[in-house]
């Protein structure tokens, strides 16, 4: 028995019955890609075995986005994401898909755990939002990136954004 099978995942609405698993595919897709990837792994990983072709999907996991929230504001404030959940992203999900992963966009709190553990093969896309310190990017991690081998890269210090 799963997790969804122990929820009530039923919504009433007087006389029909709509059960989040009844809807297709596609609608699962496009419910997923409003939410915060973070989210997603945190909370509907391993729930079943759809919900995990869907989140696996290479398509959908090229593009992988490890801040936990973005708030749309003056300062569009990136927040780190909780130990906790970056232990379950590190232990259990980065393995699984980190051949597949094409662009990453991450913050400075996540950035030492998952770059000193994983390589990213088909990286060619960094984003690296709300850095306080970048010096330490090229000093840490100039050899470990491989430099020539992304065409992009994205760095935000503070307020001021870089390219």
């Amino acid at each position: 028995m799963n997790r969804f099978d122990q929820l009530n995942m039923n919504i009433s609405n007087n006389d029909h019955d709509l059960n989040l698993l009844d809807l297709p595919n596609e609608i699962l897709i496009i419910i997923f890609n409003k939410l915060n990837m973070v989210d997603i792994f945190n909370s509907l990983v391993d729930i079943n075995q759809r919900f995990n072709q869907i989140i696996f999907d290479p398509l959908y996991i090229r593009a992988l986005n490890l801040t936990s929230m973005i708030m749309k504001s003056y300062l569009n404030r990136t927040f780190s994401i909780e130990n906790n959940i970056l232990d379950k992203i590190c232990s259990n999900i980065i393995p699984r898909i980190c051949h597949y992963v094409n662009e990453l966009i991450i913050e400075q709190n996540s950035m030492e755990r998952i770059f000193d553990t994983f390589n990213f093969p088909q990286l060619y896309s960094l984003s690296l939002n709300d850095f306080h310190n970048c010096s330490f990017i090229k000093g840490r991690y100039s050899k470990k990136f491989y430099w020539k081998r992304i065409s992009k890269i994205w760095i935000t210090c503070g307020n001021s954004f870089n390219r």
